[in-house]
């Protein structure tokens, strides 16, 4: 049996509600930055964002740092598995 704090996510200062998630975009370095290439933290793109075509990115999306990024991943993947069940 779930509960609600099984469908969501909640890290610092983000509450993020696991059911609105489309998907993650990892971010890495520019290649001309001090860790070129070095994957350090996320975007997660809720059914909420949108697409800024004057800036070529997501409005409204929601930046992970590394750390909280990998601990949402493994939050969600379970979550996704027990919902398929």
């Amino acid at each position: 049996m779930s509960t609600e704090h099984d469908c969501v996510f909640s890290g610092n200062d983000k509450i993020i509600p696991f059911a609105h998630v489309q998907h993650l975009e990892w971010v890495r370095g520019s290649k001309d930055g001090p860790h070129p290439g070095e994957v350090y933290g996320a975007t997660v793109v809720m059914k909420t964002t949108r697409w800024n075509f004057e800036q070529d990115t997501w409005d409204n999306s929601v930046w992970l740092d590394l750390d909280n990024a990998m601990r949402f991943v493994g939050e969600w993947t379970a979550f996704l598995e027990r919902r398929s069940r």
